[in-house]
């Protein structure tokens, strides 16, 4: 089963509190009320790592949003923190969409996983409407993986479309 989830963040808004005693999902309900000006999230289930898990996101970003990252200075740094470091520079800190996996840190993968680095941000760039150099892309996950590229080029409709379309 694919489940989706559209966070939509057209104004700001303060979440509400959640006391201490509260379980997750009641965190979730109030972030769900947590808007920012310009700022449009998405998420939804590729199967990355484990099948029903929402390990997949886009943040999408209004043009001309000024952003700044600070990136590890490692010797041995992963793809997308090479391929986020190019893309940043390359539009002068005004990206338009982090494309954002958990499951799979894509980390020592060698031109491999540059290339499914940079193939993610060309499909995401196609279906979000942007330039692949505008895309961030960042991965969390397990190590010494192969990045399942084809998982998430597919499930790419699925969060473009949870995007709230009265933002765009």
């Amino acid at each position: 089963m694919v489940h989706s989830e559209r966070v939509n963040t057209g104004q700001h808004k303060a979440p509400k509190p959640v006391p201490a005693d509260r379980d997750s999902s009641e965190l979730s309900l109030a972030l769900e009320n947590f808007e920012v000006a310009g700022v449009q999230l998405a998420a939804t289930e590729a199967a990355i790592c484990y099948p029903d898990r929402r390990d997949l996101v886009a943040i999408a970003l209004a043009p001309q949003t000024q952003a700044v990252a600070v990136f590890t200075r490692n010797a041995f740094r992963a793809a997308p923190v090479l391929v986020a470091s190019d893309h940043l520079a390359a539009t002068q800190g005004k990206p338009r969409l982090l494309l954002i996996n958990t499951g799979n840190a894509n980390a020592g993968t060698g031109k491999a996983g540059l290339a499914a680095t940079k193939t993610c941000c060309e499909a995401a760039a196609v279906q979000f409407g942007v330039a692949a150099e505008e895309v961030l892309p960042f991965s969390t996950g397990v190590i010494g993986e192969d990045l399942p590229v084809a998982r998430i080029e597919a499930s790419l409709p699925a969060l473009h479309a949870n995007l709230d379309p009265s933002d765009r």
